[in-house]
């Protein structure tokens, strides 16, 4: 353990495989609800190490119309709002080559406002094929 303040939140397989989007993409509502918990919680720095620039597909589950990106999204903007109060920042994984970030944040309200709490950076996980 490098610290007591240091927390790491990890999405196990049961995690992907009880959700229908199964292993095919994080679950968005989950991934969004983590980082604002983690704001919430008074954290300064939130590193999320998944690339997120793609938008998963809208779907039916039990009858409901689900959109984890509008969830994510919502999170996001909660988050950032407490970020900007608290001068926390918010880093996301982006891959050379990949479509930028703000593509899916520009959804986002009030983005504007907020956007300088998010920030992009480079993974180390994303940089060896073989992890």
């Amino acid at each position: 353990m490098i610290s007591d303040s240091v927390k790491l939140f990890q999405f196990d397989c049961e995690t992907y495989a009880s959700r229908p989007g199964k292993h095919f993409w994080t679950p968005r509502d989950l991934l969004g609800e983590c980082i604002y918990k983690a704001v919430l919680g008074g954290a300064k720095v939130v590193i999320v190490d998944i690339s997120i620039n793609e938008q998963v597909p809208v779907y039916v589950y039990n009858n409901k119309i689900m959109n984890e990106n509008d969830e994510l999204l919502k999170y996001l903007h909660m988050a950032g709002k407490i970020a900007k109060e608290n001068d926390a920042s918010i880093i996301f994984s982006q891959i050379q080559g990949e479509k930028p970030i703000e593509i899916f944040f520009n959804q986002m309200d009030e983005y504007e406002k907020i956007k300088d709490v998010f920030i992009k950076g480079f993974s180390s996980v994303y940089l060896n094929p073989g992890d």
